[in-house]
């Protein structure tokens, strides 16, 4: 893309922040709907500071460092420090505008600063706005669910459970390419190198709303056979018996996400669900999470038919690749490098196109399950 398309998309996600914004009251932007997610507002604050702290960090003052910082301020507290609704997006909504027009003609200071080159930064802002998008469609997700809206349906919610099918595609041993190609890339997806793995089968559907209700039916959620020592303290502690988003009506199972609550479509990929209930889930099934190296494998060679409408949990943590380099800072990813979070691989029906290739790295800490994550099986 040049730097003009590179620029229209910016200045189109920057319209959807604020259009995502823009139906809440100023309440409900300052509202925690879940202790994992910021409010709303905080949201539309923080994609406008970071387009500054790019582009002019003279221009920014304390007390926006220490709101819009992640590291500087503690979720739960955000939303009371937000400006007014009308103040806030007002602000933002012109601070946008003077943004794309320093892009368009950028003075020299700004055109010759290294990360420019190649559309680098636009491209990294993008990227940033269109996860938080994302982020705030969760948000959305979980102001559904405290409205409850959907325990009156009375029909046309998913009613019974369907076997665990196994159309698999089978992957020959040998050494794959990794990685990404280019400087739409994180750090994190870097550098591209070759992987060598044994032959392993995957399925070639994800597994469906259907499939996980046959799971919950059979008892999945009480048949310890199927949970690991870490998934059985998990399970007990948070007391679940059906993935993030369900809502049990009189007519059958529906699903709250950011635009409504919906029936559950049988076979759509399963969302909502956390690491620990993925691993129960694969070990009803017979089966295993790949690894993150044989779901790109699988998806370079076009064997993944319905990728993209869920993150898909994968069996290893989150980990630097052989020649890691940070940029362009060192926080971006090798914080996350812990052994405590794990990788997601694909994109979910509500992530924007900027995030959506084979090499795109999600990660999270095992218990997540506001994330829009399914889960994928694979077999030795």
């Amino acid at each position: 893309m040049t730097d003009a398309a590179l620029t229209d998309r910016l200045r189109q996600l920057q319209r959807r922040v604020l259009s995502l914004a823009a139906p809440l009251s100023d309440a409900e932007l300052r509202r925690q709907y879940h202790p994992d997610l910021s409010p709303l507002g905080w949201h539309v604050g923080h994609t406008i500071f970071t387009e500054d702290l790019w582009l002019h960090p003279q221009t920014l003052d304390a007390a926006e460092h220490a709101l819009y910082q992640p590291q500087n301020s503690v979720k739960a507290g955000r939303g009371r420090r937000l400006p007014a609704r009308a103040a806030l997006l007002d602000e933002t909504r012109e601070r946008q505008r003077a943004n794309i027009r320093l892009l368009q003609s950028p003075p020299e200071t700004l055109a010759g600063h290294r990360l420019m080159r190649d559309g680098y930064l636009l491209k990294f802002l993008v990227q940033h706005h269109a996860q938080h998008i994302e982020t705030m469609r969760m948000v959305l997700t979980q102001r559904q669910l405290a409205l409850g809206a959907a325990h009156h349906r009375d029909g046309g919610g998913l009613e019974r459970g369907a076997a665990v099918r196994r159309d698999c595609a089978r992957i020959e041993a040998g050494a794959y390419q990794i990685g990404g190609r280019d400087n739409w890339s994180f750090d994190n997806e870097l550098p591209r190198h070759r992987r060598r793995m044994k032959t392993f089968s995957i399925r070639r559907a994800a597994v469906t709303n259907a499939e996980y209700l046959g799971f919950i039916e059979s008892g999945g959620y009480r048949n310890d056979a199927h949970w690991d020592a870490d998934g059985l303290r998990w399970r007990r502690a948070a007391a679940c018996a059906a993935p993030d988003g369900w809502l049990r009506g009189r007519g059958g199972w529906f699903e709250a996400n950011c635009d409504g609550v919906r029936p559950l479509a049988p076979g759509a990929p399963v969302r909502g669900l956390s690491h620990y209930e993925a691993r129960a889930f694969s070990r009803y099934a017979g089966a295993r999470l790949p690894c993150e190296y044989e779901w790109e494998t699988a998806c370079a060679q076009n064997c993944l038919d319905d990728h993209g409408q869920a993150w898909e949990w994968c069996a290893n943590a989150f980990h630097p690749y052989a020649g890691f380099r940070a940029f362009p800072y060192d926080e971006y990813s090798a914080a996350w490098f812990d052994g405590a979070h794990y990788t997601l691989r694909g994109a979910s029906a509500f992530s924007e196109a900027d995030c959506r290739r084979p090499s795109f790295r999600n990660f999270h800490t095992p218990g997540k399950r506001h994330i829009f994550a399914g889960l994928r099986l694979a077999f030795d």
